[in-house]
């Protein structure tokens, strides 16, 4: 192989990797879009195709209900890749209870619903025992949490 052709296989290298990462720039804007409907069809789509991590992306969303369904589909797609974001997601749920304006019904029903999506997909997901209920303490979501803690001890090739 002369030095030319070494050159053009570097250049379609280096334009495939910018073109995955544009790709990926504009899923990730669609996911986290302030546009509900274009967030929620960047969520239908990752569905569709089990990107795991899109998916996860998703439950970062400003808008709790397009979090509650991407808690939902991640307890559907039931891969052990999810684990950490929906665990993490838990913990950003649990700390949210406690910042100004949370007081309102309307926030404090989606998150409890929230939780539940979470909890769900997390029982699903590992296969662990936790609580089914529709409110969920504090210290309740801390056992959950530290319960998962545990299971991915035991669980490191997820």
């Amino acid at each position: 192989m002369n030095l030319s052709n070494c050159f053009i296989i570097l250049l379609v290298l280096i334009s495939c990797t910018i073109g995955a990462f544009g790709q990926t720039e504009q899923m990730k804007e669609r996911i986290l879009s302030h546009d509900y409907v274009v967030a929620e069809k960047a969520l239908e789509e990752n569905v569709k195709q089990k990107d795991v991590k899109a998916v996860c992306l998703s439950l970062k969303h400003r808008a709790q209900s397009l979090r509650i369904k991407a808690a939902e589909a991640l307890g559907s797609i039931r891969s052990e890749e999810a684990v950490d974001c929906v665990t993490e997601a838990l913990k950003v749920n649990l700390a949210s209870r406690h910042a100004p304006g949370y007081s309102d019904t309307e926030s404090r029903f989606l998150s409890n619903k929230l939780d539940k999506s979470l909890i769900d997909a997390l029982r699903v997901i590992t296969g662990l025992n936790l609580p089914t209920k529709n409110n969920y303490s504090d210290s309740e979501i801390e056992k959950v949490i530290s319960r998962v803690k545990e299971w991915q001890k035991t669980h490191p090739n997820r």
